[in-house]
């Protein structure tokens, strides 16, 4: 995960600077704010835990102990 996080991080900061170059640094600048309110909604989308963990939680023998 980590290195994905770090590669789209990478791509944000070549896009970001790209459209700096292309317009001005402020409007540049005004697009970081943006990509996170357009994450926020996939973010809620995300389950709380990974999904094999509840197929998992119903299978696994009871502790003995």
């Amino acid at each position: 995960m980590l290195g994905l996080a770090v590669g789209v991080g990478g791509m944000g900061v070549a896009v970001t600077g790209w459209i700096a170059d292309m317009t001005t640094l402020t409007l540049g600048l005004t697009t970081i704010p943006l990509a996170i309110v357009l994450a926020v909604p996939l973010f809620l989308l995300v389950p709380p835990y990974p999904p094999w963990k509840s197929f998992l939680r119903g299978r696994l023998p009871p502790s003995r102990g």
